[in-house]
């Protein structure tokens, strides 16, 4: 029995739940992300923007990648499936990559550069760095 054929006698109303869940993880993860990288850019404003700027960009590049390829898979739920489970894999090493990454930054990093503008680009790349395989 195929996927397709599986897929299809499930009820409409079970993937609207599905799909809402999923929008309510994406905001949930936005929020999250923002506190995080408050943490690492100094300032809520920055991080609200810089998570907003890479969110809307995942979403563009997304929507292209999708409208490419979508016509070749005969599946696109089970795709949708395979990426909602990498994003959930990616968001439960989010916090020991943060740490990591951070202290290795500011330890290691920063005390090389010295406070200068290559400091506040590098620290900005990292921290879209951070956030963008989630996206």
């Amino acid at each position: 029995m195929s996927i397709n054929l599986v897929l299809s006698k499930i009820p409409r109303s079970i993937y609207f739940g599905i799909f809402t869940l999923s929008g309510f993880s994406g905001l949930i993860y936005e929020s999250i992300w923002s506190h995080y990288l408050k943490l690492f850019l100094g300032h809520a404003a920055y991080a609200q923007s810089l998570v907003l700027a890479i969110f809307m960009g995942g979403m563009a590049i997304g929507s292209w990648l999708a409208s490419r390829y979508s016509t070749r898979s005969k599946s696109l739920l089970l795709w949708y499936a395979i990426v909602e489970a990498i994003i959930g894999m990616a968001a439960l090493l989010f916090h020991n990559t943060f740490i990591n990454l951070t202290s290795t930054f500011y330890t290691v990093w920063l005390p090389l550069i010295g406070p200068n503008p290559l400091a506040h680009f590098l620290k900005w790349t990292l921290a879209a760095l951070f956030i963008m395989p989630q996206e």
